[in-house]
């Protein structure tokens, strides 16, 4: 045994004995115990350095999650942005191809009327001309009418004074020969008078002639006012169809910065339209990034809240584990204490039983000293027997306490 080859010394009682076996079971124990300690503080410290370990994956994990899920969230930003984007420029595109197709529809619209008005005014101008035609070819048949009356008119008045001219010749002639018959004075008297007739037929023809000459001077007068009217309504008419011309034009003109400035207000108003449009997109692409940053910073407090309450955790657990190792440490101070104070007592008793043992010594003979060691010998072997051996082999007067 370790006892019997540390402690094997014939003089030492037994009781001795059994208290030296004491100190070094307790001694032993410390220091298995003192091991266990050891190794309980090793594995705490593997604990808490795997504990470590697993926190620093576990945050590690968190942050490229947080990462990967920020970086998902900013291309599902930029895709929904991009996506808003060709909304825009889609809108824009139909926008232009619309107002396009309108400025042709007008444009078409403002040809076509342009083309009707320029094909009315030809049409109009055709029916002006045409009636003006018309009626100066029937004024002119009307004065041809009139001249022809006036001629057929003059040809019956010559008839009439030929018819007149024979009459007067036959008359003459008969008067003649009645005269012939009567006396001179009568045939003077009806010479003279003969000749105050033709005198007076000479007047009234003269006075006939220039009745129609001034009737056809009049005549020919009326038709010269007559043409000199219809030419200066034909002036008029030109000047009041170059009047209507310029009104056209001026109307044209009208219609042209009319569209002009419609177009301008068009233009205006799609301008004002892109830029609300674009102020509209500032403003969503705006609130979309403080909403994402919002949500990104309520992610962090809530991330930093979190971490919080597990670094809290963990100094909790870490104080707890800390007091605990310290209630233990203080208990084990307290147990070594208790087992220095018991190693002091024991190493008093057992100088005070190696002083006894040797008064023991000096006062019995060798002979006697060698019998109770020999004695002793034996109560160890017999200590030593395993736990088959009988009841009454194992019982002692000795009791350890």
């Amino acid at each position: 045994m370790f006892f019997s080859s540390s402690f094997y010394n014939p003089n030492i009682s037994h009781h001795d004995m059994r208290i030296l076996q004491s100190l070094a079971l307790k001694k032993r124990e410390t220091l298995q115990y003192q091991q266990r300690s050891y190794e309980a503080q090793k594995l705490w410290e593997e604990d808490r350095k795997s504990l470590e370990r697993k926190q620093e994956e576990k945050r590690k994990e968190w942050k490229s999650y947080v990462e990967k899920k920020r970086k998902r969230e900013n291309n599902m930003n930029t895709m929904r942005m991009e996506e808003v984007k060709q909304n825009l420029r889609q809108a824009q595109s139909l926008l232009e191809a619309r107002l396009t197709e309108r400025d042709k529809r007008i444009e078409e619209m403002i040809q076509q009327t342009e083309g009707k008005k320029i094909r009315h005014s030809i049409e109009m101008k055709e029916n002006y001309e045409k009636k003006r035609f018309l009626a100066e070819a029937n004024h002119l048949e009307r004065e041809l009418e009139r001249i022809m009356q006036y001629e057929e008119c003059e040809h019956e008045l010559n008839e009439k004074l030929k018819k007149a001219e024979k009459l007067r010749q036959r008359d003459l002639k008969n008067f003649r020969k009645k005269v012939a018959s009567t006396n001179k004075l009568e045939e003077l008297r009806h010479q003279e008078r003969m000749d105050e007739l033709m005198e007076e037929d000479k007047f009234m023809r003269n006075q006939k002639m220039k009745e129609l000459q001034e009737r056809e001077d009049k005549v020919i007068q009326r038709y010269m006012e007559q043409v000199r009217q219809k030419l200066q309504a034909i002036k008029q008419n030109s000047m009041h169809r170059e009047l209507k011309g310029q009104q056209a034009r001026a109307t044209v003109r009208e219609l042209e910065e009319g569209l002009e400035t419609w177009q301008d207000h068009v233009m205006l108003m799609q301008w004002d339209a892109l830029r609300r449009s674009e102020a509209n997109a500032k403003l969503l692409l705006a609130n979309r990034r403080l909403r994402v940053e919002c949500e990104n910073k309520e992610r962090m407090i809530q991330h930093s809240r979190r971490y919080r309450e597990r670094k809290m955790d963990e100094s909790r657990k870490l104080r707890s584990i800390i007091d605990e190792i310290r209630n233990k440490e203080e208990k084990i101070k307290c147990l070594q204490r208790t087992k220095e104070r018991d190693i002091t007592e024991c190493r008093v008793r057992a100088h005070s039983a190696a002083e006894l043992r040797e008064q023991i010594r000096n006062t019995l003979t060798p002979d006697t000293f060698d019998r109770k060691v020999s004695r002793v010998n034996m109560e160890l072997r017999v200590a030593s027997r395993p736990p088959s051996a009988s009841p009454t082999l194992m019982r002692s007067h000795i009791r350890l306490g």
